[in-house]
């Protein structure tokens, strides 16, 4: 009885959020180019940038991670990025949001260069669909190496991220009962 009641309060709680809304980012046609990039194509829905204040838009976090196929290690390893910019392209639809570096935000050093934050090239909302991005593998955190004549198993992951501006802003919606001012 104590676990049907639960599951119905679960049930019911899931209801109460019917707002929220998962923006389905996939990512498709991973391969490998040449010796050292991987190209994947990525899409998501409700995408949106904006331009004037206050200066905020979502992004999606892209990382790779890989492993030798003649390998029986399950294990993957995660994809070190090369820091310089031009050794990656993105389509026209898409734009880098920041730089990668080997430093965090708050310039630590480090093997911070795991990844790439791609967002909409220009200002807008709508869906992104099948944009095309390339990254330039160079290493892994691990220490092993992405080597030219070795066949791997590559899984490219990504996640939807929004860009917060620092200053006093609204956490929730204003319609609902979870309505918070927050500073950041």
């Amino acid at each position: 009885m104590k676990r049907l009641v639960l599951c119905l309060l679960l049930l019911l709680a899931s209801s109460l959020f019917t707002r929220a809304f998962a923006n389905a980012v996939v990512v498709s046609n991973v391969e490998r180019v040449g010796a050292s990039q991987v190209r994947f194509s990525v899409s998501w829905e409700n995408s949106w940038r904006v331009g004037g204040a206050p200066g905020n838009h979502d992004a999606v976090w892209v990382f790779v991670k890989f492993r030798r196929c003649d390998s029986n290690d399950p294990q993957f390893s995660h994809a070190l990025l090369s820091t310089t910019m031009a050794d990656h392209t993105v389509s026209a639809g898409l734009a880098f949001a920041q730089n990668i570096t080997t430093t965090d935000r708050l310039g630590n050093a480090g093997n911070h260069n795991t990844g790439a934050m791609v967002r909409r090239s220009t200002e807008g909302i709508g869906h992104i669909s099948g944009e095309t991005v390339t990254l330039a593998v160079v290493g892994a955190t691990d220490g092993n190496t992405f080597e030219q004549n070795v066949d791997y198993e590559i899984r490219v992951y990504a996640i939807e991220m929004v860009q917060v501006p620092q200053a006093a802003y609204w956490a929730g919606d204003v319609a609902g009962p979870l309505t918070y001012k927050l500073y950041y």
